[in-house]
């Protein structure tokens, strides 16, 4: 998966359908503030989530930068909600774990955790007040 964020990106979404969730990759859709794209979104029962991963070197400064991104997916995934009805849960999966796993009402679940995060979905989302 080394410098191949198509193969992350592929392996998230993998991940999500292990879980039973319908996915969708790459999903573009436009409203009055024009396009967006969500690169996962998953389904399962009640539950929509609007993943954004990130693939992240290890030289970068990743914290803030993942801090401007969950800012930006939180708004989209609003937008997202607004068109569709759905209660869309935001959530970014970086590759590497910075210890930061919510920023502005919008989760961060770092890949190594994420198939526990699905296993244990209603916990983590009623946690973090999504239920």
């Amino acid at each position: 998966m080394r410098n191949d964020w198509r193969k992350f990106e592929r392996e998230v979404e993998k991940i999500c359908r292990s879980h039973d969730f319908e996915t969708i990759r790459n999903l573009r859709f436009r409203d009055e503030e024009g396009w967006s794209e969500i690169d996962i979104v998953a389904k399962r029962f009640d539950i929509t989530l609007c993943i954004d991963t990130k693939f992240y070197s290890e030289r970068r400064y990743r914290v803030g930068q993942i801090k401007r991104e969950a800012k930006k997916h939180f708004l989209r995934c609003k937008r997202y909600s607004k068109l569709t009805g759905n209660n869309a849960v935001p959530v970014i999966v970086p590759y590497i774990d910075d210890e930061i796993y919510s920023y502005q009402s919008c989760l961060i679940v770092p890949f190594p955790n994420f198939n526990n995060f699905l296993t244990e979905i209603y916990f983590y989302l009623s946690l973090f007040s999504y239920l």
